[in-house]
This record gives C-alpha cells, sequence and structure tokens, in this order.
C-alpha cells in the first residue's frame, strides 16, 4: 500500500500532477428518482455531511488520508452493494458542495473497499462529474454512466467497468487488476502504471502510457497525441490510429495492431 507521504511524489512526467486540481464542471439538476431512503441510506448520508478534511494541509488532502477519515466515518455502518448505488443515485442533492466530485469519488471508494460484497454498481447517468472512484480498489466495480478523473487510481485488483467515457489520468498507478473503459478517455491515461491491464474501447489523447514500468494498455480507437513518454516497461497495444511515440523509451514494448514497433529508444 502506498503512504500518504508516498503519493505527491508517485508521478515522474514532466508534469506534475495535481490530485486537487480539476476542471470546473457545470451544475446538473437534481432529477427526481425512484430511490426509497432506507435506515442503511440514512446513515450513509449521515455520513456524507461529516465527511470533510483540511484541504490547506497537503498531508490531509492526500487520497489516502482522504478515505481513511471516510474509512472511519462509515466502519460501523450495516449496508449493501444495493445501499452504495441507491446513494451513488442521489448524490446528485449534493452537488453544490465546495470539493464534490473529489469527495464524492473517494466516499463512493470508501464504502466500497469497506462493504462485505463484491461486486458494486454506481450510477452517474445524471452528469455529476466523480473523480478519484475506485482509489485502491479490490472489488469489482461497473459504473453506469461517464466518469471523471482518475478513475482506478492505485487499483490494486479487481475489475472497473465504465460503460461511458472516463476523464483523465485513467488507470494512474495501477498495481493490479482489470479497468475497461467502453467509450473514450481524455489525457494520461495508464501513466505511472506498475500492473494491471486497461483497456480502452474508444478514443484516448495524448501521454498515453506516460513512465508506464509494468502493466498492459489496449486502446482500441485511436490515440491523439504522443504515446510512451518515458516508458519504462509493460506493454502497449494500439488497434487504431496514433500520433507519435513519445521521447525517452527506456523500455517496454509498443504495438501496432499486433505488430512490435518499439522495445526501447534510450
Amino acid at each position: 500500500m502506498i503512504s500518504a507521504q508516498q503519493l505527491p511524489r508517485i508521478g515522474r512526467t514532466a508534469m506534475a500532477i495535481d490530485f486537487g486540481r480539476y476542471k470546473k464542471e457545470p451544475k446538473q439538476s437534481v432529477r427526481t428518482t425512484d430511490v426509497k431512503e432506507n435506515e442503511a441510506l440514512a446513515q450513509i448520508k449521515a455520513a456524507w455531511v461529516k465527511f470533510t478534511w483540511n484541504e490547506n494541509n497537503s498531508y490531509e488532502n492526500s487520497p489516502e488520508r482522504i478515505m481513511l477519515i471516510a474509512s472511519k466515518l462509515i466502519k460501523n455502518l450495516d449496508y449493501t452493494a444495493k445501499d452504495v448505488e441507491n446513494f451513488s443515485m442521489v448524490l446528485t442533492q449534493f452537488q453544490e458542495e465546495k470539493r464534490f466530485s473529489k469527495k464524492g469519488g473517494l466516499f463512493l471508494s470508501a464504502l466500497i473497499n469497506n462493504g462485505k460484497d463484491t461486486d458494486y454498481v454506481i450510477h452517474t447517468k445524471s452528469g455529476i462529474r466523480i473523480n478519484e472512484l475506485g482509489f485502491q480498489n479490490t472489488k469489482n466495480i461497473t459504473v453506469e454512466g461517464d466518469i471523471g478523473d482518475f478513475i482506478g487510481l492505485c487499483m490494486k485488483s479487481g475489475r472497473i467497468i465504465v460503460k461511458g467515457n472516463a476523464g483523465g489520468w485513467t488507470g494512474r498507478v495501477m498495481y493490479g487488476g482489470l479497468l475497461v473503459i467502453i467509450g473514450n478517455t481524455e489525457e494520461w491515461a495508464g501513466t505511472d502504471m506498475f500492473g494491471g491491464t486497461l483497456i480502452v474501447k474508444g478514443n484516448t489523447k495524448g501521454f498515453l502510457g506516460s513512465d508506464i514500468e509494468n502493466g498492459k494498455i489496449v486502446i482500441e480507437g485511436n490515440v491523439q497525441g504522443l504515446v510512451g513518454c518515458n516508458m519504462k516497461g509493460g506493454e502497449i497495444h494500439l488497434e487504431g490510429e496514433y500520433g507519435e511515440l513519445g521521447p525517452k523509451r527506456f523500455g517496454g514494448k509498443i504495438f501496432h495492431q499486433g505488430v512490435l514497433i518499439a522495445e526501447k529508444n534510450r
């Protein structure tokens, strides 16, 4: 497991990544759902209200530290995968809160990681943006709709399937498991991977697989931009068109439509 102190130093790409910096998203209207609130859902919502952290402290603001706070709030709750699914369907009522996207993704991740079930379904069809869902994941998650940045961050095992598009830094620092995006992704997909498999059925943008050390990336659509910058290991499989291979590749293999096109470039 990565410690909170290590997380800010994980990235070795030329562009520094700030976990707290996200694109501002337009607010979505709260839709009426058929979710009937039971005791478990009420307790989950009450824990959400108490869920906060010191955003001005870099240590407190790390994903691992934030999820630890969430885990303490929900550790004594008795809930099922269905309760988590229902909570995801009513999240829109909280979207005006500060740092909602980060809070939503890490709170859902805590519920899933600490839950008793193996399989979970998360709904995002109303258009709200959820970031960092699946942090340190070991379960099976199906996302019905689009998802935001850092899906599958530090994923350990299990499976995540997104039935929609994903934001930037998809599958960053994956250690294991399977992450499948049925739609498209933004920049920096598969960066800093140490293991696992990332499959994108649609298209992705630049800096694909930057700093990858191990694992496998498969892009069935097109890549707009650089591929494999600072690549040290692992495999990248490209089925569609791509921009160009990135500089300073020190290891690993890149395939295009099954043909090995690069092994390393010091």
